[in-house]
């Protein structure tokens, strides 16, 4: 009888390429440069709170520290209408999360149907980024519109700047200069990774697009991530474990002899938090393993598969780093002009989401972002690697997990890989989780279902006695 998902100890029998104890990351990051142990919870979680403006003329990003003492709870009663978080049971959150998903999909398709032999990388990002700007631009554009409080205005655009990560590169290559910059040739497989957002209600994906044959371990890859994406969504239900979905993630990549890229995270999804506490390991190993967790309704999820042709540790690459995210716990008294006007911006239009240096529209900006850096203001997303000759593959989207239904939100105007590989999934569970519906069964339905064995029991003829 095949093991059935759930059952913790699976993880040690499975091989699923060249096994190694790896590095956990910063969350959402794919961060693996600094070797910390990653924590089993986080007691405190950043909340979303509307912008507002203090005494020194700076518009405050709207984000506050929430931690569970007796003595705050007496002091912030008062707002705690205020605070109170906003879920996908409110049809206006549903409605800001679908229109950040539709101009995601519209922005990635675009960006992947740019992705031909000759194209520059750095045009396919400042082209998407410019993209998403100018259409979030069109959207809730009055005074109050979509906003909390009559008179404000509410934050949106880019949550995760375009990169196009090519070949063994995992993520987060987005040039800005020239110099830094590749031109896309053939046989590249390019991995394509943004998001847009609405309120700070995050809409992301990411889609890989092999440039002309795709043949053998490429397809095998790129298939293998594509599978357990779709395995994800198909699971990722009300009652659903995290480790049940890791283990689906690994069995897949078993089965196309490929590994899962460690550090990756799925998160759980908020207002203004791109990586929330609950989060689905792409590759949980005895260093980087998350307490596990349980899918309930009304939550939203970045799902984020990356898989590897190689032993599935990426590291820091040498191109410099382009992306970065404002590290909201450290506060520092700034002392050079550039870096007070880039922490303006960031404060006005990043509050607590990636940003690209090419995005911002302050002078010189890098001057003052060196001096946030120094002192721990901002999180750097480095470009990440595997080894050379090897091939990585992502597929990310957006999933609203409701009460009726868990709806992809983004990606959906993309089409499945068209080639094949020499592998199949053949795991009876996996290809059970992939056939069944991201519908909730009916009641009456599920009734039935249970009753029919019940009801041809007492059809049968019955035996006659001696």
């Amino acid at each position: 009888m095949p093991p059935a998902f759930g059952r913790p100890d699976i993880m040690d029998r499975i091989s699923i390429g060249p096994l190694k104890l790896g590095t956990p990351v910063v969350p959402n990051s794919m961060d693996l440069s600094p070797p910390k142990s990653l924590p089993k919870t986080r007691t405190n979680e950043w909340k979303a709170r509307k912008p507002q403006s203090f005494a020194n003329g700076l518009v405050h990003p709207g984000i506050i520290h929430t931690m569970e003492s007796d003595h705050e709870s007496e002091n912030n009663s008062e707002l705690q209408e205020e605070e109170e978080e906003q879920t996908i049971q409110d049809p206006k959150v549903v409605t800001k999360y679908k229109t950040a998903s539709e101009i995601t999909n519209r922005a990635l398709k675009m960006a992947v149907d740019a992705c031909v032999v000759g194209a520059s990388i750095r045009d396919i990002c400042t082209r998407t980024d410019e993209y998403i700007e100018a259409e979030c631009a069109k959207v809730y554009r009055s005074a109050g519109a979509g906003a909390a409080h009559e008179g404000e205005t509410i934050i949106k655009g880019i949550a995760f700047p375009t990169c196009i990560s090519v070949n063994n590169v995992a993520a987060h290559f987005s040039p800005v200069d020239a110099d830094e910059d590749r031109v896309l040739r053939d046989g590249d497989v390019c991995k394509i990774d943004l998001g847009s957002h609405i309120d700070g209600f995050v809409a992301t994906g990411a889609h890989t697009v092999a440039l002309g044959e795709c043949t053998g371990r490429k397809a095998d890859v790129i298939l293998a991530a594509h599978k357990a994406a779709e395995c994800a969504m198909k699971m990722l239900k009300p009652g659903a474990k995290s480790y049940d979905i890791s283990l689906a993630i690994a069995k897949i990549a078993a089965a196309y002899h490929v590994t899962p890229l460690e550090g990756v995270l799925s998160h759980q999804m908020k207002q203004y938090i791109m990586d929330g506490n609950k989060v689905i390991m792409n590759r949980p190993t005895i260093e980087a393993h998350s307490e596990p967790c349980e899918i309930e309704e009304n939550e939203v999820y970045c799902l984020d598969i990356v898989m590897s042709t190689g032993e599935g540790k990426a590291r820091e690459a040498e191109q410099r780093a382009n992306v970065f995210k404002r590290a909201l716990e450290q506060n520092y008294n700034l002392k050079m002009k550039t870096a007070r006007a880039v922490f303006t911006e960031l404060n006005q239009r990043f509050p607590s989401l990636p940003f690209n240096v090419r995005s911002l529209r302050t002078p010189n900006p890098r001057m003052g972002l060196s001096e946030m850096i120094s002192h721990g203001m901002l999180t750097m997303m480095p470009v990440l690697a595997e080894r050379d000759g090897e091939i990585v593959a992502q597929f990310k989207m957006t999933c609203l997990v409701m009460a009726s239904q868990t709806h992809r939100i983004t990606g959906t105007a993309l089409a499945a890989p068209a080639f094949t590989s020499q592998y199949t999934v053949t795991d009876p569970d996996v290809l059970r989780a992939l056939a069944t519906s991201t519908k909730k069964k009916k009641k009456s339905a599920a009734k039935k279902e249970e009753a029919a064995p019940a009801a041809a029991a007492a059809a049968a003829p019955k035996s006659e006695s001696a």
